[in-house]
């Protein structure tokens, strides 16, 4: 459980929102995507040796490339084609344990 409590409790993203300055000196997590729900809504497991420093370097690399139109990099397409571009909204719940994140839903 230490898990994720080390990270807030799960890592609640809502990427829509203003986004901070780039920083020089980041270091990312490895991570990868392990489930997702109704498109707009991921689950990705980084490294359970991940240090907070590098758990918020990535929540900021997400919202840089949010802003700068390269979330693609990471992410597939959420609103496909919407009126407010292909990423209006999109939802990254982060873990540390692929066991204890959840994978795709039926939608």
């Amino acid at each position: 459980m230490k898990f994720i409590i080390r990270l807030s409790l799960l890592a609640v993203l809502f990427l829509a929102i203003s986004t901070t300055g780039i920083c020089a000196e980041k270091e990312i997590p490895e991570f990868k995507i392990v489930g997702n729900y109704k498109r707009s809504t991921f689950s990705i497991v980084v490294p359970k040796g991940s240090s907070d420093e590098q758990l918020s370097d990535l929540i900021s690399e997400f919202k840089n490339a949010r802003e700068g139109n390269y979330l693609s990099k990471f992410f597939p397409p959420t609103t496909s084609g919407g009126k407010f571009g292909n990423y209006a909204a999109i939802f990254v719940y982060v873990f540390t344990d692929e066991k204890k994140s959840f994978r795709r839903i039926a939608e």
